[in-house]
């Protein structure tokens, strides 16, 4: 039996090109598998999307995980006897801390589905700004008066910081 020049061609490209696809899909397989979250023993795929808001509301966790720990160091600094230089460096670290949360919130563009959970960590985010501005006020020129008026603004921020904790994005797996 006699092959012909073309088909012993055609033959030892097939047989040069198959272990190198078999390499890839495995390689392909290998990589697929390592980087895709498990669920029930099997890969699972996400859209873009879905991968999106994912990472979307594990940010606004740990925004909120924020909110949480500046609630408590007002809350804190308000209660405690003012020794007015270490007062003045906490309520500046805090209005710091709340101007990047603002910028942090208001520069990541959230996906569709979660422009009102953006506007949800906005609103908070503002309310603790005017409760930090009270609080420096106070601060400022302390007087029982100015207290009242933190503390007012404190008590007015954290229904907003609570409405946050229970968002229904932010909780949901």
């Amino acid at each position: 039996m006699k092959i012909k020049r073309s088909q012993l061609k055609r033959l030892v490209a097939f047989a040069a090109t198959t272990p190198f696809a078999l390499y890839l899909t495995i390689g392909v397989y290998l990589v697929g598998r390592a980087i895709s979250p498990v669920a029930g023993g099997h890969p699972v795929l996400y859209t873009p999307d879905v991968i999106a808001t994912q990472s979307y509301t594990a940010q606004v966790n740990r925004w909120t995980a924020e909110l949480i720990a500046l609630d408590s160091t007002s809350g804190h600094l308000l209660n405690t006897p003012p020794d007015l230089y270490t007062l003045s460096q906490d309520v500046d670290n805090l209005a710091g801390a709340v101007t990047q949360l603002d910028q942090d919130v208001s520069l990541l563009d959230p996906p569709p589905a979660l422009h009102g959970l953006q506007n949800v960590v906005l609103t908070a985010v503002h309310a603790y700004e005017q409760e930090i501005s009270k609080l420096s006020d106070w601060v400022a020129a302390p007087a029982a008066a100015r207290q009242a008026d933190a503390l007012q603004a404190l008590s007015a921020a954290q229904p907003y910081l609570t409405a946050l904790e229970n968002n229904p994005w932010r909780t949901s797996k």
